[in-house]
C-alpha cells in the first residue's frame, strides 16, 4: 500500500487601494488549541500574477513566485507579538498581490 501526504496551503489575495499609503499583509495561523502553526515571513511566496489554483496545495510555483519581502520596519507597522512579519512583493507599485504558504504536514 502506498501512502500520499496531502499538501495543505493557505492563499491570501490583497489589494492596496492607496499606492502612497502603507501596504502589507500580517498573518498568524493557529490550530484548534491556539498553537501557532505559521506566521507571515519570507518563507511565504508572493506574486502579482493570479494563476489558476494558486491557493491550493498542489500548485507548483514558477519564477514569478518570489519569497515575500519583509516590510515590518516600514511605518506604520508596530512590533509584531509572535514574530509575524509584514509581507508584500518586492515591488512597491504592485497594488494586488497573491501570497501563499504550504503548511507543515502532520
Amino acid at each position: 500500500k502506498q501512502w500520499y501526504q496531502r499538501r495543505v496551503a493557505v492563499g491570501i489575495k490583497c489589494h492596496n487601494v492607496d499606492k502612497n499609503g502603507p501596504y502589507g499583509i500580517m498573518v498568524r495561523i493557529t490550530d484548534k488549541e491556539e498553537a501557532i502553526v505559521a506566521v507571515s515571513d519570507s518563507s511565504w511566496k508572493c506574486s502579482n500574477k493570479e494563476e489558476t489554483g494558486w491557493s491550493t496545495g498542489s500548485f507548483q510555483e514558477d519564477e514569478s513566485w518570489e519569497p515575500a519581502s519583509d516590510k515590518t520596519n516600514q511605518s506604520p507597522w508596530g512590533n509584531p507579538q509572535f514574530n509575524e512579519q509584514v509581507i508584500w512583493t518586492a515591488y512597491k507599485n504592485d497594488t494586488t498581490i497573491f501570497c501563499r504558504k504550504v503548511l507543515p504536514g502532520d
